[in-house]
C-alpha cells in the first residue's frame, strides 16, 4: 500500500495512519455485521424446499384450484374427467435436519444441472365407491 503523509512529519504521519486503522477498523466490524446478517438468513434455495408430502399438498391445492376455476367458467359442475396428469419436475434432492427427503427448486443457472434429480409424477382418478342403500321389496 502506498502512503504519503500530508503532513511530512514522523509524528504526523504516525497520526495519519492511527486515524486510518481506526477507520479501517470501523469498516471492518461494519462488514463482520453484514456478513453474520446475511449468513443468519436463508438462502433463496432454501426458502424453495418443500417434503415429498409438501409438495403433493401444494400440488393437490393447484390442481383444486384449477378445478374450481373451470366450474366457475362453466355451468355448473364440470364435464371433463382427467384421465392422467403426468408432471415431470427437476429439483435438487437432499435430506432435512429430522432425515426427510426435501426437494429443493433452484432457478436457472442456481445449481449445476448436473446436481439436478428428476422426479415424475403421475395422478390418474381412482373411482370412489359409496354404499348403496338396498331397499326393502315389499311383495
Amino acid at each position: 500500500m502506498n502512503y504519503t503523509s500530508t503532513t511530512g512529519t514522523p509524528a504526523g504521519e504516525l497520526e495519519e495512519i492511527a486515524k486510518r486503522m481506526t477507520m479501517l477498523e470501523q469498516e471492518l466490524k461494519s462488514l463482520q455485521g453484514q456478513i453474520a446478517e446475511l449468513e443468519s438468513k436463508p438462502t433463496a434455495l432454501e426458502l424453495r424446499r418443500l417434503t415429498y408430502s409438501g409438495l403433493m399438498l401444494a400440488l393437490q391445492a393447484e390442481l383444486l384450484e384449477v378445478d374450481k376455476v373451470a366450474q366457475s367458467q362453466s355451468e355448473g359442475p364440470t364435464s371433463y374427467v382427467v384421465s392422467e396428469f403426468t408432471l415431470t419436475i427437476k429439483a435438487l434432492a437432499s435430506v432435512d435436519e429430522k432425515g426427510r427427503p426435501i426437494l429443493a427448486f433452484p432457478i436457472q443457472g442456481e445449481v449445476d444441472p448436473g446436481q439436478l434429480s428428476s422426479l415424475t409424477i403421475r395422478l390418474s382418478p381412482v373411482p370412489r365407491f359409496t354404499k348403496q342403500i338396498q331397499r326393502k321389496s315389499s311383495a
